[in-house]
């Protein structure tokens, strides 16, 4: 099969798992997916849950996108700086 993302993947073995492909080697040959793969979903199936994703808290994160780069940026510009002298120039720039 062509490229596809795993939302896709999801739909795919849920459809043909609800239409009665139940073997594992099958449903390999059919959507290209890694049979270690289809093996975890079919236990997850076989269970009655689905392969939907499960939510993750939405803790914000510690460094936001522009912070992350401008860290990234200094630390490639001089890398020796030790994490001290790092966090003493974060600390003076913000």
């Amino acid at each position: 099969m062509a490229n596809i993302t795993l939302e896709q993947c999801h739909t795919i073995v849920s459809t043909l798992w609800s239409n009665g492909i139940y073997d594992a080697k099958t449903l390999h040959k059919l959507t290209s997916i890694p049979c270690s793969t289809v093996y975890d979903y079919i236990k997850k199936l076989k269970n009655g849950n689905t392969l939907n994703p499960l939510s993750h808290s939405s803790r914000p994160k510690k460094l936001s996108p522009k912070k992350r780069h401008f860290l990234g940026r200094l630390i490639s510009a001089n890398r020796y700086y030790t994490y001290l002298l790092t966090l003493v120039y974060i600390l003076l720039e913000w």
